[in-house]
Order: structure tokens, then C-alpha cells, then sequence
């Protein structure tokens, strides 16, 4: 028993210490004191009109379709002009958040915020590439961090971390 119970904790630790969002914790330089703003990232809104359909080519769109495609018929645009955000539960506090474009119809998971707790929250603009990712530093009981990303190339692309007072 014993034995079985140390290979379960070895296991957990190595998910908690591979895990992207554990590595761009890690990676994140500090803001110091001036904090990143929606203003400093500005991006063009887009009138589409009619949304593209939702393309099947990773694993991570099939997998997802039916929330994706849910998201991206009825979910407003909310990050760098043209994308839906969008989140679901993968887990007992875990939450996984995928970026759709309204434009071309790809998917695109959010790696760099996975995995979040249940309270942890994403803020997003519409017309803004800034994407702010609010979790704790080190498990529950660790004081709340914003890490700030921006969206380009459709990928998320760090910029620094800081302490939440919220």
C-alpha cells in the first residue's frame, strides 16, 4: 500500500511540474510596476457577418467539436478582433479554454493557461490581443498571480506575471 501510494504522489508531482500551465508560470519575468494594459495591444475588428464553420484539423477540434462549434455560433467575439474564447470543464478544478476564429473557423487551444482551477478566471477584449490568465502562484493556499499573454500568430506569447490584490 504504501508503495502504491508513493508512485500516485511521484505520478501527481510530475503532472503538476510537465504541465504547460506550470511551465509559463515558471517562465514568466516579473511586471514589476507597470502592468500591461489592453490599450498597449490593440487589434482591428472584424465584421464577418456570416461565421465560418468550425475545421476538424487537430486533435484538439475534434475532440471538442460540438463545444467549440457551440462557442463559435454563440459566443461573442471577445480577443484580437476576430476570435471567440471560450471555456469547459475537463476535471474536478480543472478548466481548459480554446480560441476559435470567426474568419477561418480553426481552433486553437489556449495551452499556455492549462490547466486552471475552478476559480481562476481569463479576462479578455474584443479589441485587444492582451489575454490575462488570474490563478494561484503554488495550489490554493498561495496568493492569486495575473500572468499577462499576448495573442499573436495564433499562439499566446508570455509577457510577465504579478501579484493579483483584487
Amino acid at each position: 500500500m504504501r508503495w502504491s501510494l508513493s508512485i500516485i504522489g511521484l505520478l501527481l508531482a510530475a503532472v503538476a511540474l510537465y504541465s504547460p500551465g506550470a511551465r509559463a508560470r515558471e517562465t514568466l519575468p516579473d511586471c514589476g510596476r507597470q502592468l500591461p494594459s489592453y490599450d498597449e495591444y490593440p487589434a482591428t475588428l472584424v465584421s464577418a457577418g456570416k461565421r465560418a464553420p468550425l475545421v476538424r484539423n487537430s486533435a484538439f477540434a475534434r475532440r471538442y467539436k460540438t463545444l467549440l462549434s457551440g462557442a463559435l455560433e454563440s459566443h461573442p467575439v471577445s480577443l484580437a478582433g476576430h476570435y471567440v474564447v471560450t471555456s469547459f470543464g475537463c476535471g474536478t478544478s480543472c478548466v481548459m479554454y480554446g480560441a476559435v476564429d470567426i474568419l477561418s473557423g480553426q481552433a486553437a487551444e489556449l495551452t499556455s493557461l492549462m490547466p486552471l482551477g475552478d476559480a481562476d478566471k481569463l479576462y479578455t477584449r474584443k479589441d485587444s490581443r492582451l489575454v490575462k490568465a488570474v490563478d494561484f502562484a503554488d495550489g490554493y493556499s498561495s496568493p492569486r498571480v495575473a500572468r499577462y499573454f499576448e495573442w499573436r500568430d495564433k499562439r499566446l506569447r508570455p509577457i510577465c506575471r504579478s501579484r493579483f490584490d483584487n
